[in-house]
C-alpha cells in the first residue's frame, strides 16, 4: 500500500471516529452518566484528523 493511500485511509477513519462521539455524545441523555467514552472517541479522532492531515501535508510537499 502507497503512504499516501494509507494516510487517505488514516484520515477517513479518524472521521468516523469522531464523527462517531460527537453523535454518541450528543444523543447521550448528560443526567445519566458521565459520557466519557463518546469524549473519548471525538478527542482522539479530532487528534487522529489533524495528525494525518499534517502528515499528507508532508506526503504532498516531499
Amino acid at each position: 500500500m502507497q503512504p499516501k493511500t494509507r494516510v487517505i485511509l488514516a484520515v477517513a477513519g479518524s472521521f468516523i471516529v469522531c464523527v462517531y462521539g460527537l453523535f454518541r455524545l450528543v444523543t447521550e441523555i448528560p443526567f445519566e452518566s458521565v459520557p466519557i467514552l463518546p469524549i473519548v472517541f471525538a478527542v482522539t479522532g479530532f487528534i487522529g484528523i489533524i495528525g494525518n492531515l499534517a502528515q499528507w501535508r508532508k506526503l504532498k510537499n516531499g
